[in-house]
C-alpha cells in the first residue's frame, strides 16, 4: 500500500531520483577528494622516500670520506712510524760507527802508549846496561882486572 501511494506521487519519484544523483555527486566528489588526497600522500611519501635517500646518500659519502681519511691517517702513521723505525737504525747505525771509530781510537792511543812504554822500558834498560858497565869497570880498576893481557879472560 505505501508503495502505490508513493508510485502516485509524481514528486517523490522525482525526489528520489534526484536524491540518487546528488548522492551519486557526492561519492564521486569524496572519491575524487579521496584520490586528490592519495595522491598528495603518495607525493608526500615519494617526497619523504627521496629525502632519506639523499640523507643515506650523504650519510654514505661520509662515510666514505671518513674511512678514506681514516686510511690516509694510518698510511701517513704507518710511514711516520716506518720512517722512524728508518731513522732509530740509522741512529743504532751512526752509534755502532761511532763506538767503533772510539774503539779504533783507543786502541791506537794504546798502541802508542805501548810503544812510549816499550822506548821508556829500552831506555831504562840502556840506562842500566851502562850503569852495570860503569860499575864492572870501575870494579875491574879496583880489582886490577885491566892489567892482564888477554882481553877475553
Amino acid at each position: 500500500m505505501f508503495a502505490e501511494f508513493i508510485e502516485h506521487l509524481p514528486a517523490a519519484t522525482e525526489f528520489g531520483v534526484r536524491a540518487e544523483k546528488i548522492a551519486k555527486r557526492k561519492k564521486a566528489s569524496r572519491d575524487k577528494a579521496f584520490q586528490r588526497k592519495l595522491a598528495r600522500e603518495k607525493v608526500l611519501d615519494d617526497r619523504k622516500v627521496a629525502d632519506k635517500k639523499r640523507n643515506q646518500d650523504y650519510e654514505n659519502k661520509l662515510r666514505d670520506l671518513n674511512v678514506t681519511e681514516r686510511t690516509a691517517k694510518l698510511n701517513n702513521s704507518n710511514k711516520l712510524f716506518q720512517e722512524s723505525l728508518d731513522d732509530k737504525y740509522r741512529n743504532h747505525d751512526y752509534e755502532d760507527e761511532k763506538r767503533s771509530i772510539q774503539l779504533a781510537v783507543a786502541k791506537a792511543k794504546a798502541k802508542r802508549v805501548n810503544d812510549f812504554i816499550d822506548a821508556e822500558l829500552k831506555k831504562q834498560n840502556a840506562e842500566t846496561d851502562v850503569i852495570q858497565s860503569e860499575a864492572d869497570g870501575v870494579r875491574n880498576i879496583t880489582k886490577g882486572k885491566h892489567l892482564r893481557k888477554g882481553f877475553f879472560d
